[in-house]
C-alpha cells in the first residue's frame, strides 16, 4: 500500500522510486511473455504461408500482395502493424488471411474481405486473443468501406452476408 497523502518532499521521492521499481519488475515479465507469444505467431504464419514482412507499419492498416515472376516464382508479402494489441493482431492476421484464403477466390472483392476477416477471427480464437469491441469496431468500419466502394464501382447485387454493412457502424 502506497499512501497518496505524503508529508514531505523526501517521502514523495521515496514513494515514486519505490513505485517505479515495483512497476518495472512487475511489468517486464508480462511484456516479454507476450512478446514471445507474438513472435512465435508471426514466425508460424511466415513459415506456414511463405510470407515475408515487407514493413511493420506504425498505423492500424495493412496490405497483402503477391509478386509473380516470369519464371513462375511467386513471392508473398504483407505490410501490417506489429501485433501488440488485439486490434493490431487482427489486422496482421487479416493480411496473412489474404494469402491463406487466396487472392481473387471470392467475387466481389468485398466478399473476399469478409471471408478473410472471418479467417482472422478464427485464428484469434484459436490463439486466445480477444475479439473485443475495438476489434469488432475496426472490422465493421473496414467492411462498411469495402461495401461502399463496391457499390460506387457499380456492384449490381450485394451478397446477403454483406447487407449488414450498408449502414455506418459508428
Amino acid at each position: 500500500f502506497v499512501p497518496f497523502n505524503t508529508f514531505g518532499e523526501d517521502t514523495k521521492l521515496y514513494r515514486d522510486v519505490a513505485m517505479s521499481f515495483v512497476l518495472m519488475f512487475a511489468l517486464v515479465p508480462m511484456v516479454f511473455a507476450t512478446g514471445k507469444v507474438v513472435d512465435s505467431m508471426v514466425e508460424e504464419m511466415k513459415t506456414r504461408y511463405g510470407i515475408s514482412i515487407r514493413k511493420w507499419r506504425g498505423r492500424m492498416s495493412g496490405v497483402a500482395y503477391e509478386l509473380r515472376y516470369r519464371d513462375g516464382t511467386v513471392r508473398r508479402f504483407i505490410s501490417a502493424p506489429r501485433p501488440k494489441s488485439p486490434v493490431s493482431a487482427s489486422i496482421f492476421l487479416h493480411e496473412v488471411g489474404h494469402h491463406a484464403v487466396g487472392f481473387r477466390r471470392f467475387r466481389p472483392r468485398c466478399l473476399e474481405e469478409y471471408h478473410v476477416w472471418q479467417w482472422a477471427f478464427e485464428q484469434m480464437r484459436q490463439r486466445e486473443i480477444p475479439v473485443d469491441r475495438r476489434v469488432q469496431r475496426h472490422y465493421r468500419r473496414s467492411m462498411y468501406h469495402y461495401v461502399r466502394m463496391a457499390l460506387r464501382r457499380g456492384l449490381k447485387e450485394l451478397p446477403p452476408d454483406l447487407t449488414q454493412f450498408l449502414e455506418w457502424p459508428g
